[in-house]
């Protein structure tokens, strides 16, 4: 009878071991980000071309308006910034509104499909238990520099 218990103890244990990465990873995919934001996404562009034939020099800020619910993602560009880009003659302008990447305004609304790629591919370091807050106690984990 004792030996039993000592199998079906050393079973639970096992079982129940913590897996803090598997359970961060699981944790990271329920968030699901889809509370209204309005967000205004700010870009500097600057363009410097020098050679034999064209010296140039330019700077080019702008702003451009994000709106996020759980429907859609829409980005807003300024109706006189495309007529600007669109002239062919302000190259800034141009290049300013071919920066705008969908994909980089929207990793910054939701990181969570990136920060998940980035789990996968990741390995466990180093895991050590730490005491609770309110444990004054014990030692304080060291950390590395």
């Amino acid at each position: 009878m004792r030996q039993w218990l000592v199998v079906v103890c050393a079973l639970f244990a096992v079982a129940g071991r913590a897996d803090t990465f598997g359970d961060v990873k699981s944790a990271v995919g329920r968030l699901t980000a889809r509370q209204a934001v309005r967000a205004m996404y700010a870009a500097e562009v600057k363009v410097k071309a020098s050679g034999k034939f064209a010296n140039e020099a330019s700077a080019r800020n702008i702003s451009i308006e994000v709106a996020h619910d759980a429907n859609d993602i829409t980005i807003a560009v300024p109706q006189a910034l495309v007529e600007k880009a669109s002239r062919g003659s302000d190259d800034a302008a141009r290049s300013a509104v071919d920066s705008i990447r969908a994909i980089s305004i929207v990793e910054a609304l939701d990181y969570r499909g990136a920060l998940l790629h980035m789990l996968n591919f990741a390995t466990v370091v180093e895991e050590a238990p730490t005491a609770p807050a309110w444990d004054r106690t014990s030692p304080k984990p060291k950390c590395r520099r």
